[in-house]
C-alpha cells in the first residue's frame, strides 16, 4: 500500500479527510493505523485500522459510512512516540519523516526476574504515556514514558525519574501500582521504595523524543503532562 502525507481519504459516502500520521506495530514496525485530518479541530483526528483501508484512484477508501468513521478511537499525538519512517515493512511511505508508535518495549532482564508482579492483557492496560506518577505520599517520582511487555501482556510500567540531566527509566511492576487516572497513576509505594525499583535499558533515557510544547517542561524538571496542574496533589519532582 502506498501512503502518501496529506492524501486524500474517502469513506462510503464521499471525501472524508486527509492522511495526517501512520501508526506502526513497535516490535514488526507493519503499518497497523492510519491517522485521518478531517479538518478543524485538531481532537477529531480519527485512528482507523489498516484493515478498514483499501487504495482507490483518488486517494484511500475506507468501508465504513462517514457516521461510523466518526465513532472511531480519537487519535492523540501524546499516547505514541516517534520513530524513523524508513523502518517501516510492508507498505511504501512517502512525505513522511517519522511515524507513531505505541510506548510498547521488551526487557528480558526484567522478564525473568522470579516476581514481575502482576500481568494484564495490553488490550485491558488503561496506563497512558505521559501520565504523572506519585508515590504513596502523593510526592511526584516520574512520568510514564512506556510499557514493558511480555508476549501481549503488560508486566511493568515504565516511569522517567530523576534529576534532569541524570534520567533514568525505572521499570514499576504493576502489582506496584495501587490506582489509575486519567492523566496520572498512584503507587503503593514509598519514594525509598521506588528508589530500589530495577532500572530498564529497553530504551536509553536520552531516547524520549519531546515535542516541542513538552521541552521546556522537561527541562525545568516537571513532568511533561500539563494536565496534571489541574490536580491537587504535592507536585514535587525530586524523588529524594
Amino acid at each position: 500500500m502506498k501512503l502518501v502525507r496529506e492524501m486524500a481519504v474517502h469513506t462510503d459516502d464521499g471525501r472524508f479527510g486527509e492522511l495526517a500520521d501512520v501508526v506502526i506495530d513497535p516490535f514488526t514496525h507493519q503499518v497497523t493505523h492510519i491517522v485521518v485530518d478531517p479538518g478543524g479541530d485538531h481532537q477529531q483526528l480519527r485512528l482507523v485500522p489498516v484493515w478498514l483501508v483499501t487504495e482507490a484512484d483518488e486517494g484511500l477508501q475506507i468501508s465504513l459510512p462517514e457516521s461510523h468513521v466518526r465513532q472511531l478511537q480519537r487519535a492523540l499525538d501524546s499516547d505514541y512516540v516517534r520513530a524513523p519512517a524508513k523502518l517501516v515493512t510492508g507498505a511504501q511511505l512517502l512525505r513522511f519523516k517519522t511515524v507513531l508508535a505505541l510506548p510498547h518495549y521488551h526487557d528480558e532482564s526484567i522478564t525473568k526476574r522470579p516476581d514481575t508482579g502482576d500481568e494484564v492483557p495490553i488490550r485491558s492496560c488503561e496506563i497512558r504515556r505521559s501520565s504523572w506518577v506519585v508515590d504513596r505520599d502523593t510526592h511526584v517520582v516520574g512520568t510514564v514514558v512506556g510499557l514493558l511487555l511480555r508476549d501481549d501482556v503488560v508486566h511493568s510500567v515504565v516511569v522517567r525519574s530523576g534529576a534532569p540531566g541524570h534520567r533514568q527509566n525505572v521499570a514499576v511492576p504493576l502489582s506496584s501500582v495501587e490506582s489509575v487516572g486519567s492523566h496520572f497513576v498512584s503507587l503503593r509505594l514509598t519514594s525509598a521504595a521506588f528508589k530500589q525499583l530495577p532500572i530498564t535499558q529497553a530504551l536509553p533515557a536520552a531516547s524520549v523524543h519531546f515535542r516541542p510544547r513538552e521541552l521546556w517542561r522537561e527541562v525545568l524538571g516537571l513532568p511533561t503532562n500539563k494536565l496534571w496542574d489541574d490536580f491537587e496533589v504535592d507536585a514535587r519532582t525530586d524523588p529524594n
